[in-house]
């Protein structure tokens, strides 16, 4: 928004004031006018309003343009006067133009007022931009001056705001810098008349910020911010000021902090020259607080460097291109015995060079000093080094030559070896004792020095186990290469040996150079070696075993659960067969529309849900009967993919990845249809906004490696059926119970637990393997591994249904349940049939001998008191050859099924059974030929 131009009449008439104001806007629309008639009038003015220019009536009654100069001259010498009088000879204008007014207007002709305004504030303006450049070049020439000599932020703010404070009105002013590093607005200096300093914050939504984020000066009057809250751009912060205005300080396009200026007085505004003064300034500002951090830390990173040398491990010495001592630290005062106090300027080749290597070192010194290269710089050596007290000792050395201008500096950092050559010669004296027997013994092992536990040997298996080598390894301890993952078990194991004690076979992680975990027992006993007392270890390494263990009981709980499943869905498939029996009896014999009739039916639906469960139950106990084909694993997902559209929903995107070479399996195509069912519902449920769902079949060659990777898994040729999805994935903890019937993360209601489940018992029924890969929030992988045949796929022809059920044959049945046996005799007695019925297959035989004519067919309960149904049908062959037989079972059982696979040519029916199912199944095998 443009400024607005404040013109100071002094006028006693209204109607004249009106005039010169209307004269004014033809030239100057932009103008606010304030109108006084007193002396005390003008000087309040000059003080709240400060106009830019004044007019002012020849004569007044208490007050005249002579006083007005005068008192114009003493308290706002750059604001030009204009004297507009009625009429004005030429001597009074000469007068009042040498008085120090701007310009004279007669007020018959106040058209010239307009043009005079305008020139007055032209050369107003002029001059004060004349001003303000020779002010901006002192203030940043001092800026620049201090910056050069205060040494610390703290020292040089202060007088910043003082430089500035001579620019424009800064009594209140303050400077904001940003760390990129921490995301922390700080406030190293602030002077403000109402608000406290700020305390360091994360940005925010202040007007601060706002500079900050963008990069652009910003001038806030009380118009512009009611603009700034109704965008919602800024938030208060602290007491609201009348003018604000702050510049960002940047580095190159960066900015790194604001300048900022306000003021809480009426009287004192701010204007876009301002705003062009402090943003001048502010690059000079920058310029200068960059200077001093700068130095500033510099001197914290020499304190920092010279504390970290003096904490160093190792001695560090230093010297310059002349040969003289620089730097001393403490570990070099113990280790040479020298004070740094009195080898600082000293020549180091007196001081720690023994005399017979001195010509030898300064010979050294004058070679690099001339080309710049030395054959011992930048690498580890060893060398013979001088204490104090005359006495020579091996050091380790490493010198690297620095350039500071023109001149060198040697810094070498020194390290006493003498316990490591008493190490080297443990070694050796240990590779004879010990010799071979040691280095090829299977498990890995170490000897350490009781009294600091550092290695003094190590075996091949040990340097296998962590994929190091032996220079590694020796001189060092098991906490200096990081191999604990529990470093109170390392210190445990030290306490007990040095109290005289053993550690035995305690359970220990450590980890090898890749960082992988082995876990293995540990034992450790105090041993006699090079003529001190060491340590012998003893790493039992047990993480393969450890693995093969969890896999077992992770086995022997999904065997055993399935066990109780098995056993708990076969007794409710007698107590579900003689409900659906006898509700289907009922409901013949109801009137269709009866109420008794849509509550058997409810009693229909419940029974339907109970035998689908215990039918789950079955297959993850893998006790359900397959009648398994050679089936092509791509055809039957094709065929599969017709119905998966209606269940998967138009948020899921579907791809199938069919390897065109893939193998045929042996499988109940009916179950494995109902594995990629449960699966693709699990997998849908998983992404709830959609995503993508992938089928893919592959061949298969699972190695040896895989295997041991994988128990229990066989080695061999299969085929791979994998369903991926995009979904919410899985924790590790719940992978590992995915397949536990009843296990299930959905709500209440939603899932019964049993979909894996089931999956996972008809995988394994049909001698495959499933395995799952997921990670939380990246989606999840199940890979169905089930062996490859050779043979071609079978051709599968739709079950013929019979044209009736009735027939008048006749039927032995063996049922050893006595609520299913008469069910099912009344129900085929119903049908025309002639029923002979057993509880068991003693009873069966001996009805079979009494009956004289022809028994059409046994229909037999599989598992019975006594000998089994398939025991029973042997027996009955002789006699009677021309018998058929029907076999009824809740679940499998060796008599006729191997490995869950139903025997060739047997005829099956799956218990719980409807009557429906009953008759059909019994006509079905009376009209096989």
């Amino acid at each position: 928004m443009a400024a607005t131009t404040r013109i100071l009449l002094i006028e006693d008439n209204p109607q004249d004031a009106e005039l010169e104001e209307r004269e004014i806007r033809r030239v100057e629309a932009a103008c606010t006018f304030l109108r006084v008639d007193t002396r005390e009038g003008m000087v309040a003015a000059l003080h709240d309003f400060v106009p830019d220019v004044i007019l002012t009536d020849h004569s007044l009654p208490t007050f005249a343009a002579q006083d007005a100069l005068e008192l114009g001259q003493q308290l706002s010498p750059d604001t030009p006067i204009i004297v507009v009088t009625g009429r004005l000879g030429d001597e009074p204008a000469v007068q009042y133009l040498q008085a120090g007014a701007a310009d004279y207007v007669v007020k018959d002709h106040l058209h010239r007022l307009g043009p005079a305004v305008l020139r007055a504030l032209d050369i107003k303006r002029s001059r004060e931009a004349q001003t303000r450049a020779r002010q901006l070049q002192a203030a940043t020439y001092r800026i620049a001056q201090v910056a050069m000599s205060a040494p610390r932020l703290e020292e040089l703010l202060p007088t910043v705001h003082q430089i500035v404070s001579e620019l424009m009105p800064a009594k209140n002013f303050y400077i904001a810098l940003y760390d990129e590093a921490t995301d922390l607005l700080t406030f190293p200096y602030f002077v403000d008349e109402v608000d406290p300093p700020p305390a360091p914050r994360h940005p925010g939504r202040g007007i601060t910020e706002y500079v900050l984020r963008t990069g652009r000066p910003l001038l806030v009057k009380p118009e512009s911010q009611l603009d700034l809250d109704y965008l919602g751009a800024v938030e208060a912060v602290g007491t609201a000021s009348v003018d604000w205005l702050g510049v960002p300080l940047k580095q190159g396009d960066r900015t790194v902090g604001v300048l900022a200026v306000q003021t809480y007085t009426a009287g004192v505004r701010y204007e876009e020259h301002h705003k062009d003064m402090l943003q001048f300034v502010s690059t000079q500002v920058e310029a200068a607080i960059e200077r001093t951090r700068a130095e500033q830390a510099l001197r914290a990173s020499e304190a920092q460097l010279k504390a970290v040398l003096h904490s160093a491990l190792d001695a560090h010495v230093a010297m310059d291109d002349a040969g003289r001592v620089t730097s001393w630290n403490q570990q070099a005062e113990s280790m040479f015995g020298w004070a740094e106090r009195d080898v600082l300027g000293q020549r180091l080749a007196d001081i720690i060079v023994p005399l017979a290597h001195r010509e030898a070192h300064a010979a050294g010194l004058r070679h690099f000093l001339a080309t710049g290269e030395g054959p011992i710089l930048n690498q580890r050596i060893e060398l013979t080094a001088l204490r104090r007290d005359g006495s020579e000792f091996p050091v380790e050395l490493a010198v690297a030559p620095v350039r500071i201008g023109m001149t060198w500096l040697f810094s070498a950092f020194v390290r006493d070896i003498t316990a490591r050559r008493a190490a080297d010669e443990a070694l050796r004296v240990s590779e004879q004792k010990f010799g071979s027997a040691f280095q090829a013994h299977p498990s890995p092992m170490a000897i350490a020095r009781l009294a600091d536990a550092r290695w003094v040997d190590v075996n091949e298996s040990l340097l296998r186990l962590f994929g190091m080598n032996r220079a590694e390894t020796v001189g060092r301890s098991g906490h200096d290469l990081g191999i604990w993952r529990r470093d109170e078990l390392r210190q445990q194991m030290l306490a007990q040996l040095r109290a005289g004690g053993v550690f035995r076979d305690v359970e220990v992680e450590w980890l090898t150079r890749s960082r992988e975990t082995r876990t293995g027992l540990l034992s450790a006993e105090v041993i006699a070696f090079a003529g001190e007392p060491h340590f012998l270890l003893h790493f039992q390494d047990v993480t393969e075993r450890k693995q093969l263990e969890g896999q077992l009981r992770q086995a022997q709980k999904m065997e055993a659960i399935g066990r109780l499943a098995g056993g708990v869905a076969h007794d409710f498939n007698n107590v579900l067969t003689a409900i659906f029996g006898y509700v289907d009896i009922l409901r013949e014999e109801m009137p269709a529309d009866s109420t008794a009739q849509r509550d058997l039916a409810e009693v229909r639906k419940a029974s339907e849900r109970a035998a689908s469960l215990t039918k789950q139950l079955l297959a993850f106990s893998r006790q359900q009967v397959l009648e398994p084909v050679v089936l092509d694993p791509n055809a039957l997902v094709e065929d599969f993919e017709k119905m998966l559209h209606r269940l998967i929903g138009e948020d899921v995107e579907l791809r199938l990845s069919l390897a065109g070479d893939a193998g045929n399996v042996l499988a109940d195509p009916g179950q494995l249809q109902q594995v990629l069912m449960n699966l693709v519902v699990n997998a849908r449920d998983a992404m709830p906004t959609g995503g993508k769902l992938i089928l893919e079949t592959a061949n298969a060659e699972l190695g040896e490696q895989y295997a041991e990777l994988h128990q229990p898994v066989v080695p061999g040729r299969y085929v791979m059926l994998a369903v991926s999805d995009t979904g919410t994935g899985m924790t590790p903890e719940t992978r590992a119970r995915i397949f536990e019937p009843f296990f299930t993360t959905k709500e209440k209601g939603k899932g019964t637990g049993l979909g894996l489940s089931t999956v996972y018992g008809i995988v394994k029924q049909s001698g495959g393997y499933v395995w799952v890969y997921s990670e939380l929030g990246r989606g999840t992988t199940f890979k169905i591994y089930l062996p490859r045949v050779d043979a071609a796929p079978d051709t599968l022809l739709p079950a013929r249904e019979p044209s009736t059920v009735a027939g008048t044959e006749t039927i032995l049945l063996a049922e050893d349940d006595a609520v299913l046996r008469p069910l099912a005799r009344g129900l085929l007695e119903k049908l025309g049939y002639t029923v002979l019925d057993a509880a068991d297959a003693e009873e069966a035989l001996e009805a079979a001998r009494q009956y004289p004519e022809v028994i059409h067919l046994l229909l037999t309960d599989v598992v019975m008191p006594g000998a089994s149904g398939r025991e029973l049908a042997r027996q009955l062959e002789n006699p009677r050859p021309q018998i058929k037989v029907l076999y009824v079972s809740g679940y499998t059982d060796d008599a006729i099924v191997h490995h869950g696979m139903l025997e060739p040519g047997l005829n099956f029916l799956q218990k719980p059974f409807t009557p429906t199912a009953l008759a059909r199944k019994v006509r079905e095998v009376l009209d096989t030929k």
